[in-house]
């Protein structure tokens, strides 16, 4: 079972192509209705907070689907790790920094996912490049679960997802079988306890 946790809208052109690379699930930030195939989409919900406060303010409104939190401060970073209505915690290029042993410590403590985006991984380069690359893999030799989106903003976005697993082992040094869980079993966790949404009817 493949999974796409990071798309951005899901039309019925985006669902017809995941559904011929193989997926079953996706997140969307957008939901739009009209397929009726096999893949099934949720919503995705992403959050930026700066502060705790914030945080929980927004967390403590009706959100549903996938929830992904964009940490901009240690704090938030930290508080993340332990809130169980987060689903993942999302590494970019904005938050690099963010990301040390001991927040990756406190994220394996509880179990919470690391988020990565392919949009990120195959756009950053140079120095940038490298501290994400050191940080990812620093995350994978801590244990923490990892989790792999595509970023995709349209249907040509979308990638096959033996190309997702090579490109993290090739690029990235990513082991093989983490790479596969990363669009297989650990989204798949996060999944089995959401709401599938398709032609506008919860299921």
């Amino acid at each position: 079972m493949f999974i796409d946790v990071n798309v951005a809208k899901c039309n019925e052109q985006i669902l017809r192509v995941a559904e011929r690379l193989g997926y079953s699930y996706l997140a969307c930030s957008s939901m739009h209705n009209g397929f009726t195939g096999r893949v099934k989409a949720v919503g995705r919900v992403v959050v930026k907070a700066e502060s705790v406060s914030e945080l929980k303010r927004v967390l403590a409104g009706d959100l549903q689907g996938y929830v992904s939190i964009v940490p901009l401060t240690v704090s938030t970073a930290r508080w993340s790790s332990h809130d169980g209505r987060i689903d993942s915690i999302m590494m970019t290029g904005e938050n690099l920094e963010l990301f040390d042993k001991k927040q990756f410590r406190t994220m394996k403590i509880y179990r919470k996912p690391l988020e990565v985006s392919m949009r990120d991984l195959t756009s950053l380069s140079g120095s940038e490049g490298g501290r994400f690359y050191r940080r990812l893999n620093l995350a994978v030799r801590m244990g923490v679960q990892l989790v792999v989106g595509s970023g995709a903003e349209d249907w040509w976005d979308l990638l096959h997802p033996r190309v997702i697993v090579s490109f993290l082992k090739v690029a990235y040094d990513i082991p093989e079988t983490k790479a596969l869980m990363s669009i297989t079993a650990t989204p798949a966790q996060i999944m089995a306890s959401k709401t599938t949404i398709r032609n506008n009817t919860v299921r």
